[in-house]
């Protein structure tokens, strides 16, 4: 069994079933990257549904929760990967333990960072772990966790692209609905502002698989961007990129495009996150040139009142117009590769799932 929420981790454990020996049944909760990879669906990605109410998210995902565990049952689910989406998935990977499931999980809770009380339940939830940021296999093995570091599939997946001063600007405002409807707007917004500095300015838009198209055309009404279906379609060749804080931050930075990270939610949910969250930076790229190369963070993260139109178009334009930037940031982006090349593989991961 695989279980997955979003896009990024649907790909990621795509590359994961590809590794796997023989052709074995993998039946779960799975997006279009584990349905090509030849996955069966019992559920789908949340994002398919367009769910924004709190209380119809939680039903959604109560009952996707009941679904993937009946048909474990009734299919004698032996072995699970469980991939990201800790709040859905520590629940349902205690379940599966408590009826003789092996657990591995897949991208774990980032508890360094923030949500350290909820240890004791992620113990509870996983037989192993595999990570894709270098330091974190470090931090649960010295709790006790038996923990590997898989190397990034990201890096493997995403290829290092020229990028082009005078290109198009790509506006990433990540895969999560949520996302779209707050970072959307504000890089609209900052479009609009570059766009009076100069009128041929063109933009471009990836479209993750968990989003609704005509969602994202609506955000962007009026502006004259070309969508693409990939990230890396997205960001190769342009000349800079505003980027949702996340796995797309992670992404752009690999392509080697100059860019700046923001991010942008509702006040209250920044206050709490803020209250959770005591990290100088937050972005993967930054974080793993921190704390797995010791050197200094390379992209710029401006994020909620911070995050205005104006200060990101500046932001833009600077990165567009100076050589020495955009040279340091291709540094950071090799820099970047090169810290995550290391690990045991995704098909490490496939052996520990598969037993």
């Amino acid at each position: 069994m695989v279980s997955v929420g979003e896009a990024s981790g649907d790909r990621q454990a795509a590359a994961v079933v590809r590794s796997l020996e023989g052709q074995p049944e993998v039946l779960g909760k799975i997006g279009p990257e584990l349905l090509d990879a030849g996955a069966h669906e019992v559920v789908g990605l949340e994002g398919h549904f367009g769910l924004a109410q709190p209380v119809a998210m939680w039903r959604e995902l109560r009952r996707s929760q009941r679904a993937l565990l009946d048909a474990a049952e009734r299919r004698g689910v032996q072995r699970a990967l469980l991939v990201d989406y800790s709040g859905f998935h520590l629940p349902l990977g205690r379940a599966l333990r408590r009826r003789g499931v092996h657990v591995v999980g897949f991208i774990p809770p980032k508890l360094w960072a923030w949500g350290g009380w909820r240890f004791a339940k992620a113990r509870a939830a996983y037989d192993e772990l595999y990570t894709i940021l270098p330091f974190e296999a470090d931090w649960w093995s010295e709790r006790g966790v038996a923990a590997a570091y898989c190397g990034n599939p990201i890096a493997e997946q995403t290829p290092a692209l020229e990028t082009d001063a005078s290109g198009p600007v790509a506006l990433v405002p990540g895969s999560r609905p949520g996302e779209l409807a707050h970072v959307g707007p504000l890089l609209a917004a900052t479009a609009q502002r570059l766009l009076v500095a100069d009128p041929t300015l063109r933009f471009r838009v990836p479209v993750a698989p968990t989003l609704e198209r005509t969602a994202v055309e609506a955000t962007f009404a009026g502006l004259p961007v070309d969508y693409t279906e990939s990230m890396s379609a997205a960001a190769g060749g342009a000349s800079a990129a505003v980027v949702c804080n996340g796995t797309a931050a992670l992404e752009v930075a690999l392509v080697g495009t100059p860019h700046v990270i923001t991010y942008k939610t509702s006040p209250l949910h920044w206050r709490i996150g803020n209250w959770l969250v005591n990290l100088e930076q937050t972005a993967p790229s930054n974080l793993t040139l921190v704390r797995t190369g010791d050197v200094e963070p390379v992209w710029e993260e401006i994020f909620q009142s911070d995050a205005t139109p104006d200060a990101l178009a500046s932001r833009v334009t600077q990165l567009r117009s100076d050589p020495s930037l955009r040279q340091q940031q291709l540094d950071g982006s090799a820099t970047l590769r090169r810290l995550l090349g290391a690990g045991v593989g995704v098909s490490a991961v496939a052996k520990a799932w598969q037993g």
